[in-house]
């Protein structure tokens, strides 16, 4: 497969890798994915909230900050519980679950998730 710089679908393949190096703790290599997801579509609203987690996590509080505020901007009427749900519901496994758990903190500790 080809990627194309410019092809804003390619985002959610870049987003996954993102996310699956959250839950394994490569918080550096998620950061780098997630941004990398962002530069092809700027207003993918999971990999602007995952990214702020993994910015929190490595304490990166200015950068975890910015993109919650670049969140917020995007999306004022976010309904977070809905969030949570529709990721915990991918999977009953506790593994799973105790991974997702603390970029959730993370996300509540930037005034998120209401």
């Amino acid at each position: 497969m080809s990627l194309d710089r410019s092809d804003r679908r390619h985002s959610i393949w870049l987003f996954f890798g993102g996310f699956a190096e959250l839950l394994l703790g490569r918080t550096e290599a998620s950061i780098s994915l997630l941004r990398k997801s962002l530069e092809r579509n700027p207003s993918y609203g999971s990999a602007q909230l995952f990214l702020a987690a993994a910015l929190s996590t490595v304490g990166r509080d200015r950068e975890a900050r910015e993109a919650a505020a670049r969140f917020r901007g995007l999306y004022p009427q976010h309904r977070t519980r809905a969030f949570e749900q529709l990721w915990l519901s991918r999977s009953g496994s506790a593994s799973y679950r105790a991974q997702i758990h603390p970029a959730f903190d993370k996300i509540r500790g930037l005034g998120l998730l209401n």
